[in-house]
């Protein structure tokens, strides 16, 4: 007898990662595979498919599958994408949904049947998404050329630009100051283009380590720059509840490289934010990994028949 089987996908700009799920959310197996998103790679649908297929095939059993079920990072670069949903029935033989990546990333804060609840994804770039009810919204997800506040990015960014004002107007540079330039290897301020200019926004996002670094040393500057970040995070998050209505006692779940990886000052800015905002809200800070969110959003979605 064939064993029934949903297909998760947590795709992203780096890999793609399978579980095979079944029906009642156990995971049979795993696998990972080239980026699968349209942001970064023309093939992502055929990296996502070549990363299912070798999941598929390390059963040892015939199976049935139930659904397929894909987060991916950067769909919204596709202004249509149902030739994709397509190409996926066609060949497994079942329904599908692609969607967003931030709407999987909520559903692994919150349950299938909570009615409203908020992400905060921080790393080299930021977004803040909720629901309530039927409805969603994002905060965030410009990119760094348009506008990131809290992330990794920013805070290298904004700290240059901090220095690059002072220079201009014979301000003298503190120690942090002259601590980043050493770390940077820069000796003349005109180096920031090279920087800028020759590298990634994940390259440059890696110089926020400094930060947390010099905060580990009781920097007080530092700590109140990690801070004003996690401060910025949290006023973005209340524009989403003032957006959708939520509540206090609502779920919250951080995530994001920027926040969860020695980000003890950032999360603290944002919940001295919310303390003095009056904001109160259930912090989830055990959510489950991204697939998770994806198998919740597959039993919604497979339920809707």
């Amino acid at each position: 007898m064939k064993k029934d089987i949903i297909i998760c996908v947590d795709a992203g700009g780096t890999t793609s990662k399978v579980g095979i799920f079944t029906n009642d959310g156990n995971i049979l197996m795993r696998e990972t595979g080239k980026a699968g998103s349209p942001a970064v790679d023309k093939n992502w649908y055929l990296n996502i498919d070549s990363a299912i297929q070798k999941a598929l095939d390390k059963l040892d059993f015939e199976y049935n599958v139930l659904y397929i079920e894909l987060g991916v990072s950067g769909i919204s670069a596709l202004t249509e994408h149902s030739n994709i949903d397509e190409y996926f029935m066609q060949k497994y033989n079942a329904r599908c949904s692609i969607t967003s990546d931030t709407l999987t990333a909520l559903y692994s804060v919150i349950n299938e049947n909570d009615e409203e609840g908020i992400v905060v994804i921080s790393g080299t770039g930021v977004a803040v998404f909720g629901k309530k009810a039927n409805n969603t919204y994002l905060i965030g997800g410009w990119g760094h050329l348009i506008r990131e506040r809290g992330s990794a990015y920013a805070i290298v960014h904004d700290f240059v630009v901090s220095i690059i004002d002072k220079v201009e107007a014979s301000i003298p540079l503190d120690e942090l100051d002259k601590d980043f330039l050493n770390y940077c290897k820069i000796e003349d301020i005109r180096e920031f283009n090279h920087l800028f200019y020759q590298h990634s926004k994940d390259e440059i996002a890696t110089y926020s380590v400094f930060f947390k670094e010099e905060a580990d040393k009781n920097n007080e500057r530092a700590i109140k720059l990690l801070k004003e970040q996690g401060v910025l995070l949290g006023i973005q998050v209340k524009h989403l509840m003032q957006t959708l209505n939520i509540k206090n006692g609502a779920k919250i779940g951080l995530k994001g490289g920027f926040v969860e990886h020695d980000g003890k000052y950032i999360t603290e800015g944002i919940f001295e934010y919310f303390k003095n905002n009056n904001i109160e809200l259930t912090y989830v800070n055990n959510h489950e990994e991204q697939l998770m969110g994806v198998y919740r959003l597959a039993k919604i979605h497979l339920n809707e028949r």
